[in-house]
């Protein structure tokens, strides 16, 4: 697969940011990619994405609640800390 920087003249089609995972739609007629520090971008042919995008969308949603449990245990670990610590400095 050809790799290309941001900036750069591409011809129409979907490409794939390596760095923030985003896909940019580039018109047929071409276009240039979003410039961006670092960025770089592979063009995806649009039955591959097609594919791929459900895939995708079913491992985040599967993926949410676990994601939910563990931002709210490191919350409640962060508040317990606090409170201890707290407790430390009075005695």
């Amino acid at each position: 697969m050809k790799r290309y920087d941001g900036g750069t003249k591409v011809n129409g089609g979907y490409y794939l940011s390596l760095e923030s995972w985003e896909v940019s739609a580039i018109d047929e007629a071409g276009g240039t990619l979003p410039d961006g520090p670092g960025e770089r971008f592979v063009q995806v042919p649009r039955p591959v994405l097609i594919m791929v995008t459900p895939v995708v969308g079913g491992a985040f949603v599967l993926s949410l609640p676990f994601i939910g449990v563990g931002l709210a245990l490191h919350e409640l670990g962060k508040r317990v800390l606090v409170r201890k610590k707290k407790l430390v400095k009075q005695s």
